[in-house]
């Protein structure tokens, strides 16, 4: 067994310590304003996926089973049966959507169902900075053994913050 009491009478001094101590502290402080600085700096932008999530929500409400629900087809209110707030969707907000039905046995279109600001329809897909961000889906099903199909257009505006 070794003799340890070499270690016994030394004593850590402050002057040595201190230091380190400060390093350590700064280390800690310049890690937590990388991470704030990361953190805040980053631009997340989820209107794609809002747009995505509002097309999910009108075709569920839409085709039940992949079946389009009867009273679709003829006049029915659109935010009443979809749980939508037609507030959001003035003529020049920020949120546009359209909502077409296409007969595929017919070969004819049926009808539309439109809301918000109608300059998005044109504007969606050009590219530029201050374009909207848009969406779109194509959704086939039945009615009665007819086939149909709907188009789905949503869009946002893109510099809404």
């Amino acid at each position: 067994m070794r003799n340890f009491t070499y270690l016994s009478d030394k004593r850590g001094e402050e002057r040595w310590l201190s230091p380190w101590m400060f390093f350590v502290w700064l280390l800690i402080a310049a890690a937590v304003a990388v991470a704030v600085v990361s953190f805040y700096s980053a631009s997340i932008d989820a209107r794609e996926q809002e747009n995505e999530i509002f097309i999910n929500k009108l075709a569920d409400c839409l085709i039940d089973s992949g079946n389009l629900n009867s009273d679709i087809l003829s006049d029915f209110n659109i935010f009443e049966r979809c749980g939508i707030s037609e507030k959001a969707f003035s003529e020049k907000g920020e949120f546009y959507f359209n909502v077409s039905f296409y007969s595929i046995d017919e070969k004819k279109y049926v009808k539309s169902v439109s809301k918000g600001n109608n300059e998005f329809e044109i504007l969606c897909f050009l590219p530029g900075k201050s374009m909207p961000i848009c969406a779109k889906k194509k959704v086939y099903t039945l009615l009665n053994s007819k086939k149909y199909f709907i188009e789905i257009l949503t869009g946002r505006e893109r510099n809404a913050e």
